[in-house]
């Protein structure tokens, strides 16, 4: 699920588009409550709020039924060996799903954009064409907003993809254990974001088309 995501993503992540800023009143719905991190309205967080939506992202039901397909995959694929098949094989992978979806929330969502003064939510476009929209939610993890409102590089996503990755390191078997895969857990990290930041975006628009079906 997460190599799927990635690959659609990326081919509309393109460079030209990184310093893309959102509009000074975004567009926000009502409507995108199964959505964290997708305010109705621009406020300021505490680090306490920022705790929150961390915490609340951790657990969000759609985040883990990714860990336990991301779980599902890894072990067909079999990449650790050290962990063995079966039933316990699997919980020891989605274990480790569950513990890269955590520690990445934490580090991302809430210490790095406490001590930058970031704000870790994520703001809807909401209107102009399809691509455009992509475009601009891909992009979100390059350009994140300030506490007080202003455009600035998301420092705090690739530390914090960065810091997820190196703790990864302790509970992934030694297969598993090098610089090489934790750069590789940190990308995968980042682009798994845009593609949630897509989903983010037009889930709402999805919704209400579902609603009044």
């Amino acid at each position: 699920m997460r190599l799927i995501l990635c690959a659609a993503v990326i081919c509309f992540a393109v460079p030209t588009h990184a310093q893309q800023t959102p509009t000074s009143n975004p567009k926000q719905d009502n409507s995108n409550t199964a959505i964290p991190n997708a305010p109705s309205s621009y406020k300021p967080l505490t680090a306490g709020g920022k705790l929150k939506i961390a915490a609340f992202d951790a657990v969000h039901p759609l985040r883990i039924a990714g860990a336990a397909v991301s779980a599902g995959i890894a072990q067909a694929s079999d990449p650790y060996p050290e962990w063995g098949d079966g039933g316990e094989g699997y919980a020891k992978r989605f274990g480790a799903a569950i513990a890269d979806e955590a520690s990445g929330h934490i580090f991302k969502g809430f210490l790095f954009p406490t001590i930058l003064r970031t704000d870790p939510r994520y703001f809807r476009k909401a209107s102009g064409g399809a691509g455009a929209r992509i475009v601009y939610a891909a992009t979100r993890v390059f350009v994140t907003r300030t506490d007080s409102g202003h455009s600035t590089f998301n420092a705090s996503e690739f530390l914090g993809a960065a810091s997820s990755a190196a703790l990864s390191n302790v509970y992934y078997p030694h297969s598993g254990s090098s610089t090489n895969d934790a750069i590789s857990r940190a990308g995968l990290g980042v682009a798994t974001d845009m593609g949630w930041n897509v989903f983010k975006e037009f889930w709402p628009d999805i919704w209400k088309k579902l609603r009044h079906r």
